[in-house]
């Protein structure tokens, strides 16, 4: 018989980790989503590791390789996650699963990915993006050092799922608005609270005919509404803001009017004395990016702590992305500047290729002047710096079913 992890604890688990294993419990009973992220390989190893250990390595599957892809298509049914190491090669194994399989029930197996892919409309299937949030990767690795591992519970496939009328209320409702949601993000939804329901009933071993409850619903509405989960379009979020805005005041010092700021660099290719845009080299190269996104850089404690002497620091310092509460005004200048890069979101090499790069070549995010003699400052579509989670307006359960009875 399959097995999953014991479910009694999900509610305390890093929600990628919650999430993934509601994913492949919605395989299980017929519905594929896909889990994007980028969260630093060692990282992603302490999660694809725990799925392999709960699930058991002869029910998942690595695609490193075209090879890799052969033996998937034959044993398809039969596996419970898929781990895709190369972006090229996701399309073949989304459209593989979306392929196989007539039953409306016919288990798949879920997929993850540590990437992103910006091309929601080639996708066939149910992607979830997740984006690298400093938080959420320490809690993955506090929460991997306690749990390196967890009981299991041996599942068999449910014959039918069901809703509860009242939770049939809230995902389809009557009015022709519908949820706020598109179609992918909506069958999302569904196919969660299905993996929710499954794993409810594994606890109470009936997993013949599932009921999916508003219990299972809330669940899953906490989850989707984390900062984590990012929109399911263009390949923008908070770090692809915060590298922004972090870049502008790095900007702001080094190419600024101050002679005496560390980063000081002789003007040899007209850059201060140019009025235009156009110029022969970037404001910013791809090394000084990854070097202000490592919070334990040099470069990145030398710019706070000129910050700390200037008049207008503080509110500078709050512009390139802090996690958590920010510091009070009145205790910053007190704290060392290593504190306080600690404090900030981070970023590697790899994400400054993923996240800016890739936006900058496609023209999305443009240099220009804010005056004549000020250095050149980033700037993103006011339509991309819409960042929050697409199901944040998910109603609440309670809100619903009081406006259900209303009616």
């Amino acid at each position: 018989m399959p097995q999953l992890s014991d479910p009694a604890g999900i509610g305390s688990r890093p929600i990628s980790v919650a999430l993934g294993e509601l994913a492949i419990a919605a395989g299980m009973i017929g519905e594929s989503v896909t889990i994007t992220n980028d969260f630093p390989a060692n990282t992603l190893c302490q999660i694809w590791k725990y799925y392999s250990q709960t699930l058991g390595a002869g029910n998942v599957v690595h695609v490193r390789a075209k090879r890799d892809l052969k033996d998937f298509a034959l044993h398809v049914a039969s596996v419970r996650a898929v781990f895709v190491h190369v972006p090229r090669l996701y399309q073949e194994v989304a459209w593989t699963i979306q392929m196989a399989g007539t039953a409306n029930m016919s288990p798949r197996p879920a997929v993850f990915c540590g990437f992103q892919h910006g091309e929601p409309d080639s996708d066939p299937g149910l992607t979830l993006p997740l984006t690298n949030h400093q938080r959420e990767v320490a809690a993955i690795h506090t929460w991997a050092a306690v749990h390196a591992e967890c009981p299991v519970v041996e599942v068999g496939f449910p014959s039918s799922v069901e809703y509860d009328a009242r939770l049939e209320a809230i995902l389809r409702p009557s009015s022709s608005e519908g949820i706020g949601l598109g179609f992918r993000e909506q069958r999302i939804v569904e196919a969660l609270v299905e993996g929710a329901a499954f794993l409810h009933s594994t606890a109470n071993q009936d997993s013949d005919s599932l009921v999916t409850t508003l219990t299972d619903y809330e669940f899953v509405r906490r989850l989707l509404c984390s900062q984590l989960v990012r929109p399911n379009r263009e390949l923008c979020e908070p770090l692809a803001a915060d590298m922004i805005r972090r870049a502008n005041v790095y900007l702001s010092v080094k190419l600024g009017g101050d002679r005496r700021n560390p980063f000081r660099v002789e003007d040899e290719d007209g850059y201060r004395r140019s009025h235009s845009s156009s110029l022969k080299r970037d404001a910013i190269t791809r090394r000084e990016l990854a070097d202000l996104g490592n919070v334990h850089s040099r470069m990145v404690a030398t710019l706070i702590e000129y910050l700390q002497r200037a008049d207008d620091g503080y509110a500078r310092y709050l512009q390139m992305g802090c996690t958590g509460e920010s510091t009070p005004e009145s205790r910053w200048r007190r704290l060392s500047a290593r504190d306080l890069a600690r404090r900030l979101t981070s970023w590697s090499l790899k994400q400054v290729r993923t996240h800016f790069d890739r936006l900058h070549q496609r023209g999305l995010i443009t240099a220009e002047r804010e005056n004549a003699n000020g250095p050149l400052r980033y700037r993103l579509p006011e339509e991309l710096e819409n960042v929050d989670s697409p199901y944040s307006q998910l109603p609440t359960s309670r809100t619903s079913t009081q406006s259900h009875t209303a009616a």
